[in-house]
């Protein structure tokens, strides 16, 4: 809302917070002031293979965990699990070297 209000309503005076800020799979929320975001060390790694092109896609819909209940209370459910990505079933898979210490990782 804070953006809508300061750049639709153009609204100056309000404070938009980071540039970027990232959520990542186990909930920690990073956020940096800038673009691109600094970096520390590049990671890379190198592969070959093929990706066959299918009609069906390789990835998705998610499969909710078994120990979530199929609720008509669960709003949500029906509306973003069909398009909710789940495991590739056809993918390239590359080994990328970890590092010692923990890194985030952005962009692909």
């Amino acid at each position: 809302m804070a953006w809508l209000q300061h750049w639709v309503l153009d609204d100056a005076t309000v404070e938009l917070g980071p540039v970027v800020e990232v959520l990542d799979q186990h909930g920690a929320t990073y956020a940096f002031d800038d673009y691109p975001v600094p970096t520390d060390a590049e990671l890379s790694a190198t592969g070959a293979g093929s990706l066959s092109l299918i009609a069906d896609g390789g990835s998705g819909p998610a499969v909710p965990p078994p120990d979530s209940p199929d609720s008509p209370d669960d709003a949500l459910r029906g509306v973003v699990l069909p398009f909710t990505p789940g495991r590739a079933e056809h993918a390239v898979e590359v080994a990328v070297p970890t590092p010692a210490d923990p890194v985030l990782v952005l962009g692909a």
